[in-house]
């Protein structure tokens, strides 16, 4: 998302809708993948930018006793990056 947008992008969509944009977020500047969002809509058009409040991020299987490796590989992922910028994992 902070490469350049392909040319035939740019300016092609009314609406964007975008999430989890902080993962993409390099030394605390949303500038550069702000610029590259905003120049795939034509005038007029909309972001939609979706976050989640990752400071009270609480995940928990329905089921402990239910294999889910698919969780576990998640919070493998997750809880170290959380912890990393001082936020939270309940």
């Amino acid at each position: 998302m902070t490469a350049p947008i392909p040319e035939e992008l740019v300016g092609k969509y009314d609406i964007v809708h975008v999430g989890l944009i902080i993962m993409v977020v390099r030394n605390e500047n949303p500038a550069p993948v702000l610029k590259n969002l905003l120049a795939l809509l034509k005038p007029g058009g909309h972001l939609q930018w979706d976050e989640s409040d990752m400071n009270s991020l609480a995940v928990t299987p329905v089921n402990p006793l239910t294999p889910h490796p698919h969780f576990d590989e998640y919070c493998k992922y997750w809880k170290p990056w959380l912890l990393a910028r001082g936020l939270t994992w309940k």
